[in-house]
């Protein structure tokens, strides 16, 4: 998503830039731009740069959701959970609790996740309050279930828009 934004407020980029600009590694940012390339979200600038320096744009797909990435990013740093945000499973995660669930229907939505993975995931989410955990009475043994914030849906709708706009 970083990359995304970045590329959104310019005309283009190289690895190397980008990794001084989002203060990241920038063997990290080539694999994001591998990956980004992979979903058909950017694409190299043909005939500009270096063979072994390309620089890459923002596919029409990628422009598209560009701004939607920074919405979501901007929502992290209001919140105080930008870092948060940027692990693995937080974002996945958010897309699928969109009611009361427990650890197994969360989990059975975000295969291929670990139970250690979504644990520390979830446990962290109820920390940063963005989702609520709540023992659900009456039964044995106690059974947790995981409940969305309100807030939340300022950060659902345009999470939401890039899911559904990702290419199959």
């Amino acid at each position: 998503m970083p990359v995304l934004a970045a590329l959104e407020k310019s005309a283009g980029g190289r690895a190397y830039e980008l990794s001084k600009k989002l203060n990241a590694n920038p063997i990290s940012i080539m694999a994001a731009i591998d990956h980004l390339v992979s979903l058909g979200l950017l694409e190299e600038n043909p005939g500009h740069g270096h063979p072994l320096r390309p620089e890459f744009l923002l596919s029409s797909l990628g422009a598209s959701l560009a701004p939607k990435a920074q919405e979501i990013l901007n929502y992290g740093s209001r919140q105080g959970v930008l870092p948060l945000l940027r692990k693995r499973w937080t974002l996945p995660a958010l897309t699928v609790i969109d009611k009361a669930y427990s650890f197994s229907q969360i989990r059975n939505r975000l295969m291929p996740v670990t139970d250690r993975a979504l644990s520390l995931c979830l446990k962290d989410m109820d920390v940063a309050h963005l989702i609520k955990r709540k023992l659900k009475k009456g039964c044995w043994p106690p059974k947790a279930l995981y409940i969305p914030r309100p807030h939340l849906e300022e950060i659902r709708v345009p999470l939401m828009q890039m899911t559904q706009n990702q290419p199959a």
